[in-house]
């Protein structure tokens, strides 16, 4: 494999977590949203504050994206001991998805902006804009 096909690879795995990720933390923003209800049903379920079940939720998620840098950094070490890369391309990949990573978490604080504002001012975006609002086939995230 040669370092562009290695670095493509890289990126897709990371922006496909960081969607995933982003959408979680979108979903987990709203009031109403499956993740809060599941948390609210499961606190219930057990006699377990929400709190506490938000914070399995969250540990969780830290462990999942903590574990998934240190697989992509292995796997660009690798890349590096076999020849494919050179450790200062390796550094730049790693600062790409950094970036990614922030860009992200601004696109989603972004997301929550405007739902927090369409919330307060009564507008639905879903029923305004294209294709039922930021859902699979509008802009990227469901209300």
């Amino acid at each position: 494999m040669n370092f562009k096909t290695i670095a493509v690879g890289l990126v897709a795995l990371v922006i496909g977590a960081t969607v995933g990720v982003v959408a979680l933390q979108s979903i987990s923003a709203a009031t109403s949203n499956p993740v809060s209800t599941l948390v609210q049903n499961l606190a219930k379920k057990f006699n377990a504050s929400a709190g506490d079940v938000q914070g399995v939720f969250d540990q969780t998620k830290t462990q999942l994206d903590q574990q998934r840098q240190q697989e992509i950094k292995n796997s660009l070490d690798q890349a590096v001991k076999d020849g494919k890369i050179t450790s200062d391309q390796e550094n730049t990949i790693l600062s790409k998805l950094s970036d990614i990573q922030t860009k992200a978490e601004a696109a989603s604080a972004a997301q929550q902006d405007l739902r927090s504002w369409s919330n307060t001012n009564n507008v639905d975006l879903q029923t305004i804009l294209p294709k039922g609002g930021f859902g699979h086939h509008g802009f990227g995230f469901r209300y």
